[in-house]
């Protein structure tokens, strides 16, 4: 509520166009929600974003475009932390329509 609706509304108020997906994917799908899930069982997160990943040998996990350029969505996880994007899949991203 505090980090995602709270700062939208307050956009708001300020007159701007603010766009809550972005702290919605950092702080709602890919902390809280894919947290619950890892301690639940689950070895991945996999959503329906068009992006990329590539995995490093080093363990760092890059955010990339998806192949698609209409539909990438990369910029709504930019801010997603290493933790979760290592956990995480994009089947979407490879694909075209």
């Amino acid at each position: 509520w505090q980090r995602v609706f709270e700062p939208f509304v307050s956009g708001l108020r300020a007159g701007g166009t603010p766009n809550p997906d972005v702290a919605c994917n950092r702080h709602i799908k890919f902390d809280a929600f894919t947290k619950h899930a890892l301690a639940n069982g689950a070895d991945w997160v996999a959503t329906g974003h068009y992006a990329r990943l590539r995995r490093l040998p080093c363990g760092e996990t890059q955010l990339l475009a998806a192949h698609d350029e209409q539909k990438d969505q990369s910029y709504f996880l930019a801010t997603v932390q290493q933790a979760a994007l290592r956990r995480s899949l994009f089947p979407l991203g490879d694909l075209t329509k």
